[in-house]
This record gives structure tokens, C-alpha cells and sequence, in this order.
């Protein structure tokens, strides 16, 4: 059994992962920061992964909901998050940050009430374990994980749901495999 995260949610420790706590206190309208207990009235632990160029908007300006909407029909718009760390990481490509290849995960507090899970059955095992949070103001970053990848021992999440050998992703693949040869790795 895991730790629970808030809301009675299973909670995935971010292990191998340095946390850098995001200021949050007196940011939003609970003077309390209710939101952050570890019991049941506090929110879910979430995770959503970005890019170094992505984490300052998320974090000055909150989040926003995308354009590329898998789902949309059946969980609706929204901001797509994981309790899991494991399938997170795959949405945060390795970027050089200080002449070290880094992965930046956020970890998020998500109102339990606002979490619609991707229950679909033409999803794929790994695309279930998501969460479709259709209003933004019902998602909060409250960390920012930064962990040493190198992109050669990257995975797309492409790959995870559709394979190594599928025809559509054999193009992103030779990509990702080129930036890693200019890369010298």
C-alpha cells in the first residue's frame, strides 16, 4: 500500500527526484492552505510534466488548457496530470539546464472532486493512469522535481502507448535519436 496523498489518493513518491518547494502561501483564497493537508480534506497529489521553458508560465500565470485534446470527448478539456511519477516523467524531454540533461516535473494539488480519470476503453494501460482536470483553478503546482536524465535513457510517451516499431512514431524516434548524436551521446 502507498502513502496517501490528500483526499485518501494513493500517493507515488517522487523518488530520485530533488523537490523545490513553489511559494504558495497566501496565493490563493484559503488563508490556511487547506488544500495542502494530508488528510482527507486536503487535495489529491498530482504530477505534470513540462519543460524548462513551460515552468515559469505555469507557475506565474497557473495552468491552461491545451489545444491537443485526446480525450475531449469523453473527459471533457482540461489540464491532463498523474498521480504517477512514472508516467509523468515521459511528458518532461531531457533539456541541458547548466550543462546537465534535466527532466522538470511539477507536483501538483488537484481537487478531488475535479479529477476525471481517462476510463476510455480504446486507451491504452498507460493512458489510463491519467487525469483530465477540466477547470484550471482546480489545479495547483506546489513543487518543481528536477531529476539528471540523460536523453539517450529518455522515453516519448509516444512510445509507451504505441510502441518502438509503430510507423507514426519511427519519425519522432529518428529525431530524438539525431539530437542525441549532436549531442555526443
Amino acid at each position: 500500500m502507498e502513502p496517501q496523498g490528500g483526499c485518501g489518493r494513493e500517493y507515488f513518491l517522487p523518488v530520485g527526484w530533488k523537490r523545490f518547494a513553489v511559494q504558495v502561501k497566501g496565493v490563493y483564497d484559503e488563508g490556511d492552505n487547506a488544500w495542502l493537508r494530508e488528510d482527507e480534506s486536503g487535495w489529491a497529489v498530482a504530477y505534470h510534466g513540462t519543460s524548462k521553458e513551460g515552468l515559469g508560465g505555469i507557475l506565474c500565470t497557473g495552468f491552461r488548457v491545451g489545444e491537443r485534446q485526446k480525450f475531449e470527448a469523453a473527459a471533457g478539456a482540461g489540464v491532463y496530470c498523474t498521480p504517477r511519477i512514472d508516467v509523468a516523467q515521459h511528458y518532461s524531454k531531457p533539456t541541458l539546464l547548466r550543462g546537465h540533461s534535466v527532466q522538470i516535473v511539477l507536483q501538483l494539488r488537484v481537487r478531488p472532486g475535479a479529477i476525471n480519470p481517462i476510463t476510455d476503453p480504446s486507451a491504452h494501460e498507460f493512458e489510463r493512469k491519467y487525469w483530465v482536470i477540466n477547470n484550471p483553478d482546480d489545479i495547483r503546482a506546489y513543487g518543481v522535481l528536477i531529476r539528471e536524465l540523460p536523453l539517450r535513457d529518455y522515453i516519448l510517451p509516444e512510445v509507451m502507448v504505441y510502441g518502438r516499431d509503430h510507423p507514426g512514431i519511427r519519425a519522432k524516434i529518428d529525431e530524438l535519436e539525431e539530437e542525441i548524436r549532436q549531442q555526443g551521446g
